[in-house]
């Protein structure tokens, strides 16, 4: 089998691409904060959900629901205090309070 000039050019310029397009991207795992203002929007109307969440279960004013950004927890009443993963979780498994409130 002969190869001539123009098949091994595509065959290296294909090998090339290939190469290119299985580049390594870098991802920012130093844990910083930098994210667009849409997750931000994201994440505080769900902190905000999940406070009224809190309120209305525990029967509490909404303004006595405390998110603390550092620990990621709630703090209701400054006695009760909620894990913002497990809250979380509570919250997406609460169909009866999304089908009564939301």
């Amino acid at each position: 089998m002969k190869l001539s000039f123009p098949k091994v050019l595509l065959l290296f310029s294909v090998g090339l691409m290939s190469l290119y397009g299985c580049k390594k991207t870098d991802l920012n795992l130093s844990g910083s904060n930098d994210v667009g203002p849409a997750v931000q929007y994201l994440q505080t109307t769900k902190i905000e959900k999940m406070r009224k969440f809190l309120s209305i279960t525990l029967n509490v004013a909404t303004d006595k629901v405390v998110y603390n950004p550092v620990l990621k927890e709630f703090s209701v009443l400054n006695t009760l205090k909620f894990d913002y993963a497990s809250l979380e979780a509570r919250y997406d498994a609460a169909n009866e309070y999304k089908l009564n409130y939301e």
